[in-house]
């Protein structure tokens, strides 16, 4: 087990623009700011998304699925954290759409995906 304790917190407030990658931003501000763990919560708007989800029979993540927009990104959490030198970024995501079936919900890993409006 690895345990850190923290006496000293900081908090970002973010808001992605139209067109902004949010792994890769995301990843930017934490060098910039020398983010070395952090909890991550969002919600907003999504152009598209990239999903995927854990196989546990393969021990291995599917191939990720494009998903185009616009998305309801209703939540979205994850944790940063510095894993043998570079920021790993983990991201779950529950996201909306609108279909022909109605309004349809999907939950799983992001990927990559680009804000429209991201808070």
């Amino acid at each position: 087990m690895i345990v850190n304790e923290s006496r000293i917190g900081r908090r970002f407030v973010v808001l992605l623009h139209r067109g902004e990658e949010v792994s890769a931003t995301l990843r930017r501000l934490c060098e910039r700011e020398n983010v070395r763990s952090a909890w991550v919560r969002g919600r907003g708007v999504l152009e598209w998304a990239e999903i995927t989800e854990w196989d546990s029979a393969r021990e291995a993540f599917r191939k990720a699925r494009r998903i185009e927009g616009p998305l309801g990104a209703a939540a979205l959490e994850g944790n940063v954290s510095i894993r043998m030198g570079p920021i790993d970024l983990q991201l779950s995501v529950v996201v909306t759409r609108h279909s022909e079936r109605g309004i349809e919900t999907l939950a799983s890993t992001l990927v990559a995906a680009s804000a429209v409006r991201l808070e």
